[in-house]
């Protein structure tokens, strides 16, 4: 993702990372034929390949940046903040 690369990978639990058919590939495990299948695809279609790196890195600065991880975390804060005020 941080390479603007696509992502091929298992559905063992990415699934919240990785944007089936936008920023990467979501495979079941040990299928090989579907993996090989999907690098064949991104080999003979580099403007997808490149599309799909795209999206992968809008996904991880959006949503795993330092910035985004700051934020979350002073949401959190001010949620406990007012929830002991009451």
């Amino acid at each position: 993702m941080k390479y603007k690369k696509p992502i091929i990978t298992t559905d063992t639990g990415n699934q919240e990372v990785i944007a089936h058919d936008r920023s990467g590939f979501i495979i079941p495990v040990k299928n090989y034929r579907a993996v090989a299948n999907k690098i064949s695809e991104l080999i003979q279609n580099k403007q997808k390949a490149i599309q799909m790196g795209e999206e992968a890195y809008e996904i991880l600065t959006r949503k795993y940046s330092f910035e985004a991880f700051i934020a979350s975390h002073e949401e959190a804060y001010k949620r406990m903040v007012a929830n002991s005020e009451r």
